[in-house]
């Protein structure tokens, strides 16, 4: 008589044994409480696909089929059919596809933590605003050099509007047309050569005396 089962899929592809195309379905027998995993024929002797095949192709990581196999020996798959997840059923695997999505997950943000470690910092947001500010700034300077010089190109005003551009993007940026970045403050030596900051002792010390 033939047996119906119902599984929870892992992984399903194809391979080959001897000159056969097969398809390997592996997962959980949720009826028996146990793995699960078959190899059937992926292609009918007479040509094409057989239904089971057809069926698996689709099949993903978590989706829930119902597998029936006839009461020879070897089991033989003879239908599969596709079904929701039936009362009772196991929450989703823990294998890498769910790891993956859990980490898409995080990454967007889901759930209740807003996201996580994928947070970022105060000087990851300044940096980022800064960049957007400064695009902003270069589009507004180069449509206002633009408008200044002329709509014609030649090469009289584009070197006009390379010149122009830079100052604009100086006023919108710090509200001076004639801006100049400050020098880095210069860090004080230390006062010793040495990384602890011992005194180095005198050329004339002498390493013989015996105290």
């Amino acid at each position: 008589m033939p047996v119906t089962v119902q599984v929870k899929v892992n992984t399903q592809g194809s391979t080959t044994r001897g000159n056969s195309n097969m398809v390997e379905l592996t997962g959980y027998d949720h009826t028996n409480n146990k793995g699960f995993k078959k190899l059937f024929f992926e292609e009918k002797k007479s040509g094409g696909m057989t239904q089971a095949a057809q069926v698996a192709k689709t099949l993903v990581q978590d989706d829930w089929c119902e597998v029936t196999m006839d009461d020879s020996s070897y089991h033989n798959v003879t239908m599969i059919k596709k079904i929701a997840a039936p009362a009772g059923a196991p929450a989703e695997s823990q294998g890498a596809g769910s790891s993956e999505r859990a980490n898409q997950r995080s990454s967007r943000g889901g759930g209740g933590g807003g996201g996580g470690s994928d947070r970022m910092s105060k000087e990851e947001w300044a940096a980022k605003d800064l960049k957007k500010d400064i695009s902003v700034a270069r589009s507004v300077a180069l449509k206002s050099a633009v408008d200044m010089v002329g709509t014609g190109i030649n090469k009289t005003n584009v070197g006009a509007i390379q010149k122009l551009a830079p100052i604009f993007e100086l006023y919108l940026l710090h509200g001076d047309f004639n801006y100049v970045e400050p020098e880095p403050v210069a860090q004080p030596e230390p006062c010793c050569p040495n990384d602890n900051n011992t005194p180095e002792p005198d050329e004339d010390y002498d390493s013989d005396i015996p105290f």
